[in-house]
């Protein structure tokens, strides 16, 4: 047990207690301040400003050894992200602003960090972001525009977090549950009646809608599990990989079979083992592996063929 003081009202506390662990405080005044487990000051006070320190969260690595990761969002939208290593300085990983996400009467509602240290922003009609940091840009992750397809779900969070892997869900899973839930809340009724509707009629629309709604999990997969993908983020970008090429094949898209094919197969160089040819095939602008450290040729024999020779698509 430990006290201390400080010069402000706080308004943002969290803490991670494993051994990597630290706690953070959060002021109206725009500063935090961060201490260990017992009570020692990490660093001295932050001065953020922002008009005040609106959430804090403390996040320890499962997967990197055991850094530790502190997210800050100050009132006036301002978002900072730093790591923090064993025997090693805190280092600046991300400063944004979720600004550029709200309009009008839109609030936030949420924002976290992924097991992969993506930046996560939920807003309160459920529409989800992550941050790309090589773009510098926020992607847009889950909607109510992709409400008609034939792979949307309005089940509860409890249920989309366990897909993956029973004891920790892959951080696609986290991120739907999470837009799940503030889409629930902002709409508690359930289902919009234009999606029943959709569901019920059908249609080319409702096929197009689905065929984005693909393509943009497998897009966001790669986003969110990308940096250091799990064994289960991996199988589930499989999965995904096998629903949107069946669902091609069904629908006689031959066209983006054939080209998914192509890039996966590689150019002809690619199918040799001589040196230096993996150098050339990354300077063409093919690269060997998906963004999910899958090897491309690998999801093609294993994935893509035997689902399309299963419909009898000839390419």
């Amino acid at each position: 047990e430990w006290e201390d003081t400080i010069h402000s009202v706080a308004s943002a506390v969290d803490g991670d207690c494993a051994e990597r662990g630290f706690l953070a405080v959060g002021c109206t005044d725009g500063t935090v301040y961060t201490y260990t487990r017992r009570g020692r000051r990490l660093l001295p006070c932050m001065c953020l400003g922002g008009g005040g320190v609106a959430a804090v969260e403390v996040k320890t690595g499962k997967r990197d050894g055991g850094s530790a990761s502190l997210l800050v969002l100050t009132v006036d939208g301002s978002l900072y992200h730093w790591s923090f290593t064993p025997g090693a300085q805190p280092k600046k990983q991300l400063r944004t602003s979720v600004a550029p996400l709200l309009s009008g009467t839109l609030g936030l509602s949420r924002v976290f960090l992924t097991e992969s240290r993506v930046v996560v922003a939920v807003l309160s009609n459920g529409h989800t972001f992550g941050f790309d940091a090589a773009l510098d840009v926020w992607l847009r992750l889950a909607d109510d525009h992709f409400h008609e397809s034939d792979f949307h779900s309005d089940l509860p969070a409890a249920v989309l977090a366990t897909k993956g892997d029973a004891d920790t869900p892959t951080d696609l899973a986290t991120v739907h549950a999470a837009a799940s839930s503030a889409a629930r809340t902002a709409a508690p009724t359930g289902a919009p009646v234009s999606r029943v509707a959709a569901l019920m009629q059908g249609g080319s629309a409702r096929k197009k809608r689905s065929l984005s709604h693909l393509e943009s999990l497998l897009g966001s997969a790669v986003l969110l599990g990308g940096s250091a993908p799990t064994g289960a983020a991996q199988q589930e970008y499989s999965d995904w990989l096998r629903v949107y090429v069946r669902r091609l094949a069904e629908d006689g898209a031959i066209d983006k079979v054939r080209e998914l094919c192509e890039d996966l197969l590689g150019p002809p160089s690619s199918r040799t083992a001589r040196e230096g040819d993996a150098q050339r095939d990354t300077e063409r602008g093919w690269a060997a592996k998906t963004g999910m450290g899958l090897e491309k040729r690998s999801l093609l024999t294993s994935v893509v063929l035997p689902t399309v020779r299963s419909l009898s698509l000839s390419l």
